[in-house]
């Protein structure tokens, strides 16, 4: 294979690791604006006055933070897409370029890693996001109980 050969698989796995950036930034971007709102949303309704505003404010927080629960997952899957092909091309520039050991120093790196980092390396960083968002529709379903049942604690 020539170099220019090299340099297309090159762009073409740049191209792929953007795009799971790329992906990486709307998430946390989505992810903020649903929060903001979400929070907004709670202190409205928290001091709203008939009973169906605080308790639309409230199933606006629980629908919300579902859809950020559903969309941060949705951006973690685009994200491997992109990591997975990313990675397929890496494993062609491997075998273009035996000599660098492209394979060998990543597989070795990630191992030190994980080594390095037992507890939290396998913990999946979209789990927790995800984790956020159910919290955020968990606070919006007190909310909703609290202004359709007053009576409760």
């Amino acid at each position: 294979m020539s170099a220019d050969d090299v340099a297309i698989l090159l762009r073409l796995w740049q191209e792929q690791r953007d795009q799971a950036r790329q992906s990486e930034n709307h998430r946390a971007i989505v992810s903020i604006m649903i929060a903001l709102i979400c929070a907004a949303a709670g202190i409205a309704g928290a001091g709203a006055g008939p009973a169906p505003v605080p308790a639309l404010f409230a199933l606006t927080v629980v629908v919300l933070a579902l859809v950020g629960a559903l969309s941060s997952h949705k951006y973690y899957e685009r994200h491997q897409m992109h990591m997975n092909e990313a990675h397929r091309l890496r494993q062609q520039l491997d075998r273009l370029r035996p000599h660098l050991r492209i394979e060998s120093t990543w597989s070795s790196s990630r191992a030190e890693h994980a080594t390095r980092y037992p507890l939290v390396y396998r913990m999946r960083l979209h789990h927790l996001w995800v984790i956020i968002h159910l919290a955020l529709a968990l606070m919006g379903v007190v909310l909703l109980a609290r202004v359709v049942l007053p009576g409760q604690p």
